[in-house]
């Protein structure tokens, strides 16, 4: 997880800043957010989990082939903020920018379907959505294979 800068600031008071690194301490700090109405913007992100089964005898040695066995797309930055807070009762609307790509239709279908108003998004084909991934073995799942690999979504006749 990155670091958020969270703002708190009630109608005409001065704002705090609260620097936090973790999830855990996130939740913490909004756990009173219930009924609140509350804008988050930032670099809207996906997280990208692929898991497979290294397939033997196909694809080049230095570069593995996958059978493909799951994936999943987790919102990042701003709108793992504002997924915390929705989880929290905030009434939550996220601005950002992703691009008119896969992702970041993804993202936007995620975060509605969970109840966070995307209006301030805009959606650019001047951008693309930024997007990690992270590649693990479904043989080994604390290893991680990301350089080289060709992923596969074949069937069970390879």
């Amino acid at each position: 997880m990155g670091r958020y800068d969270v703002r708190v600031a009630e109608c005409g008071e001065r704002i705090e800043v609260m620097r936090v690194h973790d999830c855990e301490r996130l939740r913490e700090l909004v756990a009173d957010a219930e009924g609140l109405r509350v804008w988050v913007a930032g670099k809207l992100a996906v997280d990208r989990r692929v898991c497979g089964e290294p397939l033997i005898g196909h694809g080049p040695r230095v570069a593995p082939t996958l059978k493909l066995r799951e994936q999943h797309d987790i919102p990042a930055g701003a709108a793992r903020l504002a997924r915390i807070l929705n989880e929290a009762g905030a009434r939550v609307t996220i601005a950002g920018i992703v691009g008119d790509d896969l992702p970041g239709a993804g993202l936007l279908a995620q975060l509605e379907s969970e109840g966070i108003d995307t209006s301030g998004v805009v959606i650019s084909e001047a951008v693309a959505t930024e997007m990690s991934m992270t590649v693990v073995s479904a043989c080994e799942p604390e290893r991680c294979v990301c350089e080289g690999i060709t992923v596969c979504e074949c069937g069970d006749e390879m």
